[in-house]
């Protein structure tokens, strides 16, 4: 782990483990619970954050990292 400001965050290792946890969750999942899942991990991953400024600008950064609509 990495220190970014006052926060500790995940290195690359770190990101790759989370990311492989998520897309196997997402599979578990299936396509009907997809969203509901995200939706649950995503509400989780806000209430430990702690910082609704923090969220909202991680809910803008992912949003912006879409492709456009169609793509």
């Amino acid at each position: 782990m990495t220190e970014r400001m006052d926060r500790t965050c995940l290195d690359a290792a770190g990101l790759e483990a989370v990311f492989a946890a998520m897309a196997e969750a997402v599979d578990k999942a299936g396509s009907e619970r997809r969203a509901m899942l995200l939706g649950r991990l995503a509400m989780l991953l806000a209430g430990e954050v702690g910082d609704a400024d923090r969220v909202r600008a991680c809910i803008a950064m992912a949003l912006a990292g879409l492709p456009a609509a169609g793509e």
